[in-house]
C-alpha cells in the first residue's frame, strides 16, 4: 500500500495516539506533522527515513502521508483507534483516540528514533496550535510543489538552505577575487 511500511505507519500512529490519549490534541494536522517533522529531522540527521516512507504528499495543510485516511480507517476498523469529529460546522476535525494499547513499537523503531518521536510530539502537542503547526510545516519542499504532488524525503535537505540575496550574490561576485586571495 504505501511503500509496502502500512504496518509500522499503523504502529507509529497508535504509539502516538495512545501517548497523548487523554490529552484530545491528536487529529489529522498534528498527526501527519508529528510524523513529517520526525521524519525530516531524522533524515536530516541520518540521511534515512525513520518512518520508512520515500514521500511524503503536498495538501493545503502541509506534508501528508500518502492514504492517511485510510490507514487511520484501518486502525478504526480494527478497533485500534476511534475517530471523533469535533468543532463546529464550518471547522470539523477529526480527533483520534486510543482504544487499545500499542505494544509494537519497537518492532519498528529504534530507541533513538522514539526517543526522537517523543521529543517532536511532544513539542507539537504541547507548543502549537493545529494552524500554527501546519504553517511551521509550509517550507521549501512544500512551497515547490502543487496540491496532490509527492515531496520526496530528501528534500528536506533543502527545507533549510537559505537562498543569498541577489545584493549579497553580487557582493560575493565582486569580491570573488580577494575572498580567493584571502583563503589563500
Amino acid at each position: 500500500m504505501i511503500d509496502n511500511n502500512t504496518d509500522k505507519l499503523k504502529s507509529i500512529i497508535h504509539y502516538i495516539c495512545n501517548k497523548y490519549n487523554d490529552s484530545n490534541s491528536v487529529g489529522a494536522i498534528k498527526m501527519n506533522k508529528i510524523l513529517w517533522f520526525f521524519d525530516k529531522f531524522w533524515y536530516q540527521q541520518h540521511l534515512e527515513s525513520a518512518t520508512s516512507l520515500s514521500h511524503y504528499q503536498r495538501e493545503k495543510f502541509g506534508p501528508m502521508i500518502p492514504n492517511f485516511y485510510d490507514i487511520i480507517d484501518e486502525l478504526e476498523k480494527d478497533n485500534i483507534i476511534k475517530k471523533s469529529v469535533i468543532g463546529p460546522h464550518s471547522f470539523k476535525r477529526q480527533k483520534y483516540h486510543c482504544e487499545t494499547k500499542p505494544n509494537s513499537i519497537g518492532k519498528y523503531l529504534t530507541e533513538p528514533q522514539i526517543a526522537m518521536l517523543d521529543e517532536v510530539a511532544d513539542s507539537i502537542i504541547h507548543h502549537f496550535s493545529d494552524y500554527d503547526i501546519s504553517e511551521a510545516s509550509h517550507q521549501n519542499c512544500w512551497h515547490s510543489r502543487k496540491n496532490g504532488e509527492e515531496i520526496s524525503i530528501e528534500t528536506v535537505l533543502w527545507d533549510d538552505m537559505v537562498m543569498p540575496s541577489p545584493e549579497m550574490q553580487q557582493w560575493a561576485m565582486d569580491n570573488a577575487d580577494s575572498i580567493q586571495s584571502d583563503l589563500r
